[in-house]
């Protein structure tokens, strides 16, 4: 009897210690979120044991708000959900009738020097490739090289993103033979009383106008311009000594790839006496590969995730609908949107949630609610995928996109926060996995009409949430 009694007296203590801790971190969520500072941002919030399901926090949970580049964890759970976790993207060479033919996969990261450092891999490493298996076969002459982007679609830029940042490389265009984000550089540096300036890579595809001049104030105000279907760059303002590279995008990125491997070939002894011509080639192989060159689905979902890389979102986007389309062509934006849209139904997600666009989150047309990314990150939490999908996210005061590799930089927070973060005008957000030493726990949060203190806000949240020491059981996030 007095140990029943001590019992239900211990039940009785754990409930109200639980509500009461509850109600603290409630409140303490609810301050930051109403402070002076932040009383006319828009925000949606949501914490979630990753383990028990149950919500912690709520706030505008189900309101559909501007993700911005949290985008991007909807479209790597669709793809892996739906692709697999083995997918490979494959770009396969061809001879044939004394032409090569390069038939594309939407690989993003041809030419991404940030995926070549991460290989030890020299720029240019492709053509080399290519190249070398021509020389092995004895041949040095080729007719025509005819590249096949027909993965995709040809609606290489999307309509919703904004006109004025088209020539940045985060806004590349989006093909189905891509190389180097599929953007330039222009160099420039000041000799004698003139700007002297050059395309990195080389080559005969851009023509490059230079009309910078010396400033002899101790800074760089370079820029470039790009007209739209064209591939004439102008470098405009003033250089001091020297500048670092400014990075422009460029019109048909099929094409470009062409050139650069023609002008490759040419400069190792290989003739090269056609012409490059985009052309769907698939159809009329009747050969094996020479070359295959492939990346795979974790690298791709690394660079979208860790590093915000905007092509391999939209890359990914396309792949999902050619995927899921007659002969594995055509690629499109509208089609991957029914399939994500696919996925949110499974989660339970109610289509007053959301409103999908692009992949990468440049347009503001896109709305997605928290509660939807919860769940997202819910279904990763309890996939067979779970490592690798956290794997490919930025880490708190570690590495990653900045908004989330140079903060929670202290011992108490450093290395405990697994996220993907998101900006563009008037909106941040932060949403991923936190573990601490007491549990596992899911977050989201979207800061819409965002100001100068919006960030700071999301961040004491999230510290809030690492610094929640319930009772629950730890399962290992990694």
């Amino acid at each position: 009897m007095i140990l029943a009694r001590y019992i239900k007296i211990v039940v009785i203590l754990s409930l109200f210690c639980a509500n009461v801790f509850a109600s603290n971190f409630s409140s303490k969520l609810n301050k930051i979120i109403s402070s002076r500072k932040v009383s006319k941002v828009r925000f949606g919030v949501i914490v979630v044991d990753a383990d028990t399901k149950k919500i912690l926090y709520s706030h505008n949970s189900k309101l559909g708000l501007v993700p911005a580049s949290n985008m991007k964890l909807l479209t790597t759970a669709s793809a892996i959900k739906y692709l697999g976790s083995d997918y490979e993207f494959q770009t396969k060479v061809y001879l044939q009738d004394d032409s090569l033919i390069i038939v594309g996969s939407g690989d993003p990261l041809l030419g991404d020097r940030d995926t070549d450092k991460k290989y030890h891999r020299e720029s240019g490493w492709v053509f080399e490739k290519i190249a070398a298996a021509l020389k092995n076969i004895k041949v040095n002459r080729i007719k025509n090289i005819y590249v096949d982007s027909c993965v995709f679609d040809d609606q290489r830029i999307h309509p919703s993103w904004p006109l004025s940042q088209l020539n940045r490389y985060y806004a590349s265009q989006v093909c189905g033979l891509n190389y180097n984000g599929n953007y330039i550089e222009v160099a420039a540096k000041v000799k004698g009383n003139r700007v002297v300036a050059h395309l990195i890579p080389e080559t005969n595809y851009v023509n490059l106008i230079n009309k910078a001049k010396v400033n002899k104030k101790k800074r760089n105000t370079l820029w470039c311009a790009r007209p739209a279907n064209s591939n004439n760059i102008t470098l405009y303002g003033k250089c001091y000594r020297s500048s670092v590279p400014v990075k422009v995008t460029i019109d048909r990125p099929a094409s470009y790839f062409g050139v650069l491997l023609a002008e490759k070939l040419i400069s190792s002894g290989i003739s090269v006496e056609g012409s490059v011509v985009e052309q769907y080639m698939a159809d009329k192989l009747n050969s094996k590969p020479i070359v295959t060159i492939s990346d795979s689905i974790s690298d791709v979902m690394q660079r979208c995730n860790r590093d915000s890389f905007g092509l391999a979102a939209e890359s990914l986007m396309k792949t999902l609908s050619a995927h899921f389309t007659q002969k594995h062509i055509n690629g499109q934006w509208a089609h991957a949107n029914t399939i994500r849209a696919k996925y949110l139904g499974e989660l339970g997600v109610d289509k007053s949630e959301y409103i999908l666009d692009d992949g990468s989150g440049l347009s503001a047309k896109n709305k997605v609610s928290v509660n939807a990314f919860a769940r997202i990150l819910q279904d990763v939490y309890d996939s067979d995928y779970r490592e690798l999908f956290i794997s490919t996210l930025a880490i708190g005061g570690v590495r990653g996109s900045a908004p989330v590799r140079s903060h929670f930089k202290e011992k108490a927070y450093r290395g405990k926060i697994f996220a993907k973060s998101g900006t563009i005008n008037g909106v941040k957000a932060l949403s991923g996995f936190v573990r601490n030493g007491s549990g596992n726990y899911i977050f989201s949060i979207i800061a819409n009409k965002a100001n100068g203190a919006s960030r700071a806000a999301i961040n004491d949240i999230v510290k809030a949430v690492v610094d929640n020491k319930g009772t629950h059981r730890q399962k290992n996030l990694r």
